[in-house]
């Protein structure tokens, strides 16, 4: 969690960056949209803490979530690819489940490997950190 804290703050610092960019432009390019995505955590302190993380996280709401199944709200482009990017998952990963878990792909990547992929590779995520675990 130590390492988690600062790289929050410097994600959340960019973030008020770009934001104020935004709302001082004088054409205001906002872009919202509601994003879905299924993230790679699997109990409900990594996933509170993922929810929570993006909602502190300018530009970025946690609307709603069911087990994994997180939907967004982003106020920017630039929010959305960096939400999707999956920097602020991989970084919850990394403190609740270890090193190997911080190398499971980003929902981009996961969502370019296809439906039935991602399945798979969920799968074989959950039993790799169970592996880790014993």
């Amino acid at each position: 969690m130590a390492l988690y804290v600062p790289y929050l703050l410097w994600e959340i610092a960019k973030a008020n960056l770009q934001i104020a960019y935004v709302v001082l432009h004088p054409d205001l390019p906002i872009d919202p949209e509601m994003v879905e995505f299924d993230a790679a955590v699997w109990s409900e302190l990594p996933v509170a803490t993922l929810a929570n993380s993006i909602t502190l996280t300018p530009g970025t709401l946690t609307v709603d979530v069911t087990r994994q199944h997180f939907t967004v709200h982003a106020l920017t482009t630039g929010s959305r690819e960096g939400l999707l990017a999956g920097g602020l998952e991989r970084a919850v990963r990394f403190v609740f489940y270890g090193r190997a878990a911080a190398r499971i792909a980003s929902p981009t990547e996961r969502n370019a490997a296809g439906p039935n992929d991602e399945e798979q590779a969920t799968e074989d995520d959950e039993q790799t950190m169970e592996g880790d675990r014993t």
